[in-house]
């Protein structure tokens, strides 16, 4: 038994579509890995022996296993303490459907290796619909003028759920398991934010997904020619566990100029300071298309281009490092010419990422002491070449749990350069 402090607990709680419980995986995980990553859908895998009967036993309503694919619902959950208002200590940081599982057996042992997503991946299969009454775009698409850009991805997201709700209600809290308030299909019990994020023109394209119309608007909904260059767009689904008020729910919708805050209590330090971090890896990715000073974007099926972006105290010091790309599924020149800029502004220096292992001993604990998207401070002398002083923005986050459920960050994901970064 280890002396010193090494992670946190973990359970496994699964239920069904309706967030009836048919399982806890409590003791019976092989390993599990869970990756947060900004913007981007939460994935996790889980690897657990198939012959328990708490894996493997039928679930009388719907006569599927306890554990199965596609109508099973997962919540991780972390000891670590009453925090944001809650009383308990246990809290609820990811959530997803099983979409994916495996099952494998060697001459003795059958295993299965299961690979859930959070409710953004489930948004890939979910087509767009210009209203609420389910009619999907023509050849035209769908055009937002001049609106918000948090707006348009709560309202694709509201369409989706009121123009195709499920058949037996109640599954999946609405049928898309994301709570984004009354107006948007979601309940009265959600507590995120949609900000006033920049007005933008923006299309919809035929065949488009809500998934992929997130992406566009990841990139697209930026505002740089005001002077506001913190303006844009991220996405964030907070995982929720409420059977009480919202059974069937995972996470609840959040629409920021720029997620997270600057988290000054939290440094990752190697070799310094509090010695907060037990490994520190620099990345500097300085090669053509990583390296971006010269951006020159088309909009549309050859269309015309959206005029070159270029950082031109980078150019006369590191030479030209140009991108040139078409983007025949977005018409619009304003929103191609977001994603040029956002683009320069990111990768003007290359692509530079940094990753540490929090010591669990020293470093504050994760999504209580910082989420996706906070800035840390990030500590290394010079023995690492280059000294590392300042805020960076958190764009991964690793959970690695091993068999006895304890939980730890492995390679928190940072980087030097975020929208809005002066």
């Amino acid at each position: 038994m280890p002396r010193w402090f090494s992670g946190y607990q973990s359970r496994f709680l699964v239920t069904d579509l309706f967030g009836v419980t048919t399982t806890w995986l409590d003791r019976l995980t092989l390993g599990a890995s869970l990756a947060f990553n900004l913007d981007q859908p939460m994935t996790g895998t889980i690897s657990m022996h198939s012959n328990d009967p708490r894996v493997n036993r039928i679930f009388a309503p719907d006569g599927d296993p306890l554990v199965a694919q596609s109508n099973r619902l997962i919540y991780t959950f972390l000891r670590q303490g009453a925090a944001g208002g809650s009383t308990t200590p246990w809290q609820c940081v990811a959530a997803g459907m099983i979409m994916s599982p495996e099952d494998q057996a060697d001459q003795d042992v059958p295993t299965t290796h299961l690979t859930f997503y959070d409710a953004w991946q489930f948004l890939f299969g979910t087509p767009c619909f210009i209203d609420e009454a389910g009619t999907l775009p023509g050849p035209d698409g769908a055009q937002f003028f001049g609106t918000r850009g948090g707006v348009i991805v709560a309202t694709l997201l509201g369409n989706a759920i009121f123009g195709s709700e499920p058949t037996v209600p109640g599954t999946g809290g609405n049928g898309y398991f994301i709570d984004a308030g009354v107006e948007y299909g979601g309940t009265v019990h959600w507590g995120g934010v949609i900000e006033d994020t920049p007005h933008i023109d923006f299309v919809v394209q035929q065949g488009m997904t809500v998934g992929d119309a997130w992406n566009q608007l990841l990139a697209a909904g930026n505002d740089f020619a005001s002077g506001s260059s913190d303006g844009g767009v991220d996405i964030v689904l907070t995982p929720i566990y409420d059977p009480v008020n919202r059974p069937g729910y995972t996470h609840e919708l959040s629409v920021y100029n720029l997620a997270g805050s600057d988290q000054y209590g939290a440094p990752m330090a190697w070799g310094m300071f509090n010695r907060s971090a037990e490994t520190a890896d620099r990345q500097h990715d300085g090669t053509p298309g990583n390296f971006i000073d010269v951006a020159d974007f088309y909009a549309g099926q050859g269309g015309p281009g959206v005029g070159q972006v270029r950082n031109n105290a980078v150019v006369s010091k590191y030479l030209a490092y140009w991108s040139q790309k078409w983007f025949p599924q977005q018409p619009d020149a304003e929103a191609v010419l977001a994603m040029a800029q956002q683009v320069v502004q990111l990768q003007a220096q290359g692509k530079r990422t940094f990753t540490v292992n929090p010591d669990p001993l020293r470093a504050i604990g994760p999504f209580v002491g910082y989420n996706l998207g906070d800035r840390v401070p990030v500590y290394a002398p010079n023995k690492l070449r280059v000294t590392a002083a300042g805020l960076q923005r958190i764009q991964g986050i690793p959970l690695e749990i091993n068999p006895d459920g304890v939980a730890r960050v492995n390679s928190l994901l940072t980087s030097p350069d975020w929208r809005g970064r002066i």
